[in-house]
Protein backbone atom coordinates (compact mmCIF):
# COMPACT_ATOMS: atom_id res chain seq x y z
CA UNK A 1 0.00 0.00 0.00
CA UNK A 2 1.42 3.03 -1.07
CA UNK A 3 1.54 6.28 1.04
CA UNK A 4 -1.41 8.20 -0.17
CA UNK A 5 -3.05 5.02 0.22
CA UNK A 6 -2.67 4.83 3.89
CA UNK A 7 -2.97 8.30 4.49
CA UNK A 8 -6.52 8.39 2.64
CA UNK A 9 -6.96 5.11 4.60
CA UNK A 10 -6.81 7.10 7.73
CA UNK A 11 -8.46 10.77 6.63
CA UNK A 12 -11.63 8.57 4.54
CA UNK A 13 -11.80 4.89 6.64
CA UNK A 14 -13.90 2.24 4.94
CA UNK A 15 -16.68 1.52 6.83
CA UNK A 16 -19.54 -1.24 7.00
CA UNK A 17 -22.12 -0.57 4.47
CA UNK A 18 -24.69 -2.07 7.31
CA UNK A 19 -24.18 0.00 10.56
CA UNK A 20 -21.38 2.36 9.55
CA UNK A 21 -18.52 0.76 11.60
CA UNK A 22 -14.96 1.25 10.63
CA UNK A 23 -13.43 -1.71 8.82
CA UNK A 24 -10.23 -2.38 6.62
CA UNK A 25 -9.74 -1.16 3.34
CA UNK A 26 -11.12 -3.22 0.30
CA UNK A 27 -14.02 -4.39 2.31
CA UNK A 28 -17.79 -3.78 3.15
CA UNK A 29 -18.93 -5.15 5.62
CA UNK A 30 -17.91 -5.55 9.94
CA UNK A 31 -17.72 -9.47 10.86
CA UNK A 32 -20.79 -8.55 13.19
CA UNK A 33 -23.20 -7.16 10.09
CA UNK A 34 -21.35 -9.91 7.59
CA UNK A 35 -22.94 -12.45 10.21
CA UNK A 36 -26.41 -11.31 9.91
CA UNK A 37 -26.77 -9.90 6.26
CA UNK A 38 -28.56 -13.28 4.53
CA UNK A 39 -27.03 -13.67 1.08
CA UNK A 40 -29.61 -15.44 -1.52
CA UNK A 41 -27.63 -18.49 -2.61
CA UNK A 42 -27.86 -21.02 -5.17
CA UNK A 43 -30.28 -22.49 -6.72
CA UNK A 44 -32.23 -19.05 -7.70
CA UNK A 45 -35.43 -18.65 -9.49
CA UNK A 46 -34.27 -16.20 -12.77
CA UNK A 47 -37.92 -15.17 -13.05
CA UNK A 48 -38.38 -13.44 -9.04
CA UNK A 49 -34.46 -13.17 -7.96
CA UNK A 50 -34.88 -15.49 -4.95
CA UNK A 51 -33.74 -18.96 -3.82
CA UNK A 52 -35.84 -21.71 -5.26
CA UNK A 53 -37.06 -22.27 -1.56
CA UNK A 54 -39.03 -18.66 -2.01
CA UNK A 55 -39.65 -18.48 -5.06
CA UNK A 56 -42.83 -16.24 -5.30
CA UNK A 57 -43.37 -16.32 -9.07
CA UNK A 58 -47.11 -15.62 -9.41
CA UNK A 59 -47.22 -13.63 -12.76
CA UNK A 60 -45.27 -13.36 -15.67
CA UNK A 61 -42.78 -10.28 -15.65
CA UNK A 62 -41.66 -7.81 -18.18
CA UNK A 63 -38.25 -8.38 -17.61
CA UNK A 64 -36.51 -11.87 -18.82
CA UNK A 65 -34.67 -12.41 -15.16
CA UNK A 66 -33.80 -10.75 -12.11
CA UNK A 67 -31.27 -11.16 -8.97
CA UNK A 68 -30.72 -10.07 -5.93
CA UNK A 69 -27.65 -10.00 -3.62
CA UNK A 70 -29.55 -10.37 -0.07
CA UNK A 71 -32.81 -10.93 1.49
CA UNK A 72 -34.15 -8.01 2.79
CA UNK A 73 -33.34 -8.66 6.81
CA UNK A 74 -31.26 -7.82 9.85
CA UNK A 75 -28.56 -6.28 8.79
CA UNK A 76 -29.38 -5.66 4.94
CA UNK A 77 -32.41 -3.90 6.18
CA UNK A 78 -30.45 -1.25 8.60
CA UNK A 79 -28.03 -1.19 5.69
CA UNK A 80 -30.70 0.15 3.23
CA UNK A 81 -32.16 2.47 5.49
CA UNK A 82 -28.72 4.04 6.24
CA UNK A 83 -28.60 4.51 2.29
CA UNK A 84 -32.42 5.71 1.75
CA UNK A 85 -33.25 7.48 5.04
CA UNK A 86 -29.95 8.54 6.54
CA UNK A 87 -28.15 10.34 4.48
CA UNK A 88 -25.31 7.94 3.79
CA UNK A 89 -25.25 7.99 -0.19
CA UNK A 90 -21.83 6.21 -0.15
CA UNK A 91 -23.39 3.13 1.17
CA UNK A 92 -24.41 2.53 -2.77
CA UNK A 93 -21.22 2.18 -3.22
CA UNK A 94 -20.58 -0.78 -1.07
CA UNK A 95 -23.72 -2.49 -1.95
CA UNK A 96 -22.42 -2.43 -5.54
CA UNK A 97 -19.76 -4.21 -4.85
CA UNK A 98 -21.45 -6.60 -2.78
CA UNK A 99 -23.85 -7.27 -5.47
CA UNK A 100 -21.33 -7.74 -8.35
CA UNK A 101 -21.78 -11.99 -7.88
CA UNK A 102 -25.82 -11.30 -8.25
CA UNK A 103 -25.25 -8.96 -11.36
CA UNK A 104 -22.65 -11.17 -12.92
CA UNK A 105 -25.28 -14.09 -12.42
CA UNK A 106 -28.26 -12.55 -14.21
CA UNK A 107 -26.13 -11.69 -17.04
CA UNK A 108 -24.13 -14.92 -17.63
CA UNK A 109 -26.00 -15.82 -20.57
CA UNK A 110 -26.54 -12.56 -22.33
CA UNK A 111 -24.88 -9.64 -23.50
CA UNK A 112 -25.80 -6.49 -21.57
CA UNK A 113 -25.40 -2.96 -23.58
CA UNK A 114 -25.97 -0.36 -20.82
CA UNK A 115 -27.17 -0.11 -16.79
CA UNK A 116 -30.20 1.76 -16.07
CA UNK A 117 -31.95 2.63 -12.99
CA UNK A 118 -35.88 3.07 -11.70
CA UNK A 119 -36.38 6.93 -10.90
CA UNK A 120 -37.19 8.98 -8.52
CA UNK A 121 -40.25 11.10 -9.30
CA UNK A 122 -39.09 15.19 -9.25
CA UNK A 123 -40.48 15.76 -5.42
CA UNK A 124 -39.09 12.21 -4.36
CA UNK A 125 -35.61 13.46 -5.54
CA UNK A 126 -35.91 16.66 -3.93
CA UNK A 127 -37.11 15.21 -0.79
CA UNK A 128 -34.14 12.91 -0.85
CA UNK A 129 -31.19 15.03 -2.66
CA UNK A 130 -29.69 11.83 -4.14
CA UNK A 131 -31.47 8.62 -6.05
CA UNK A 132 -29.99 5.63 -3.97
CA UNK A 133 -30.86 3.16 -7.25
CA UNK A 134 -28.90 5.65 -9.79
CA UNK A 135 -25.58 5.69 -7.23
CA UNK A 136 -26.35 2.01 -7.29
CA UNK A 137 -26.55 1.39 -10.71
CA UNK A 138 -24.05 3.54 -11.80
CA UNK A 139 -21.49 2.06 -8.92
CA UNK A 140 -22.54 -1.36 -10.82
CA UNK A 141 -22.00 -0.12 -13.98
CA UNK A 142 -18.32 0.78 -13.52
CA UNK A 143 -17.75 -2.55 -12.19
CA UNK A 144 -19.40 -4.43 -14.85
CA UNK A 145 -17.48 -1.87 -17.68
CA UNK A 146 -20.88 -1.10 -18.74
CA UNK A 147 -22.09 2.36 -19.48
CA UNK A 148 -24.75 3.66 -17.23
CA UNK A 149 -27.44 5.57 -18.78
CA UNK A 150 -30.56 7.56 -17.45
CA UNK A 151 -33.66 5.84 -19.44
CA UNK A 152 -36.70 6.59 -17.57
CA UNK A 153 -38.45 9.01 -15.51
CA UNK A 154 -40.65 9.29 -13.52
CA UNK A 155 -43.26 12.32 -14.42
CA UNK A 156 -45.20 12.61 -11.37
CA UNK A 157 -45.37 11.18 -7.52
CA UNK A 158 -47.21 8.06 -6.68
CA UNK A 159 -47.46 6.77 -3.07
CA UNK A 160 -45.08 4.70 -1.59
CA UNK A 161 -44.71 1.00 -2.46
CA UNK A 162 -43.85 0.19 1.30
CA UNK A 163 -47.19 1.66 2.18
CA UNK A 164 -49.08 -0.37 -0.90
CA UNK A 165 -50.67 -3.98 -0.24
CA UNK A 166 -49.48 -6.83 -2.26
CA UNK A 167 -52.21 -6.06 -4.78
CA UNK A 168 -51.87 -2.45 -4.99
CA UNK A 169 -48.57 -2.21 -5.86
CA UNK A 170 -49.55 -3.07 -9.09
CA UNK A 171 -52.09 -0.24 -9.81
CA UNK A 172 -49.85 1.89 -7.66
CA UNK A 173 -46.85 1.99 -10.19
CA UNK A 174 -48.92 1.38 -13.79
CA UNK A 175 -48.29 4.07 -16.06
CA UNK A 176 -45.71 5.68 -13.67
CA UNK A 177 -42.95 5.58 -15.91
CA UNK A 178 -41.59 7.23 -19.00
CA UNK A 179 -38.81 6.18 -21.18
CA UNK A 180 -36.44 9.78 -21.90
CA UNK A 181 -33.82 8.10 -24.37
CA UNK A 182 -33.89 5.99 -27.58
CA UNK A 183 -33.54 2.26 -26.15
CA UNK A 184 -34.69 0.92 -29.63
CA UNK A 185 -32.40 -2.76 -29.38
CA UNK A 186 -31.03 -1.93 -26.40
CA UNK A 187 -30.47 -5.19 -24.04
CA UNK A 188 -30.88 -3.36 -20.35
CA UNK A 189 -30.10 -4.46 -16.89
CA UNK A 190 -32.51 -2.03 -14.42
CA UNK A 191 -31.19 -1.57 -10.80
CA UNK A 192 -32.63 -1.07 -7.76
CA UNK A 193 -32.32 -0.99 -4.10
CA UNK A 194 -35.45 -3.29 -2.47
CA UNK A 195 -37.58 -5.69 -4.48
CA UNK A 196 -40.86 -6.79 -3.23
CA UNK A 197 -43.46 -7.90 -5.32
CA UNK A 198 -41.41 -7.07 -8.59
CA UNK A 199 -44.05 -4.64 -9.86
CA UNK A 200 -42.17 -1.64 -10.05
CA UNK A 201 -39.30 -3.30 -11.78
CA UNK A 202 -42.05 -4.72 -13.84
CA UNK A 203 -43.59 -1.64 -15.06
CA UNK A 204 -39.85 -0.19 -15.49
CA UNK A 205 -39.53 -3.08 -17.95
CA UNK A 206 -42.76 -3.46 -19.63
CA UNK A 207 -42.05 0.43 -20.36
CA UNK A 208 -38.75 -0.10 -21.90
CA UNK A 209 -39.75 -3.31 -23.93
CA UNK A 210 -42.88 -0.89 -25.72
CA UNK A 211 -40.00 1.30 -26.57
CA UNK A 212 -37.94 -0.42 -28.36
CA UNK A 213 -35.65 -2.20 -25.45
CA UNK A 214 -34.60 -6.15 -26.94
CA UNK A 215 -34.40 -7.26 -23.62
CA UNK A 216 -34.52 -6.10 -19.78
CA UNK A 217 -32.69 -8.22 -16.94
CA UNK A 218 -33.06 -7.11 -12.95
CA UNK A 219 -30.50 -6.69 -10.13
CA UNK A 220 -31.80 -5.30 -6.73
CA UNK A 221 -29.61 -5.27 -3.82
CA UNK A 222 -31.78 -7.18 -1.62
CA UNK A 223 -35.68 -8.74 -2.19
CA UNK A 224 -38.08 -9.64 0.65
CA UNK A 225 -37.74 -13.54 1.45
Amino acid sequence: MSLLERVAGVLFPARCVFCGAVVPQGTFACPACAGKAPRVEEPVCSGCGRGKAFCACRRSFAFSACAAAYYYEDAVKRGIARLKFHGHPGVAAGFAALALPAARRVTADAAVDLVTAVPLSRKGLRARGYNQSTLFARALAGHLTLPYAETLQKPFDTKPQHTCGGTERWGNVFGAFAVCTDVQGKRILLADDILTTGATLHECARILMLAGAADVRCIAVACVR
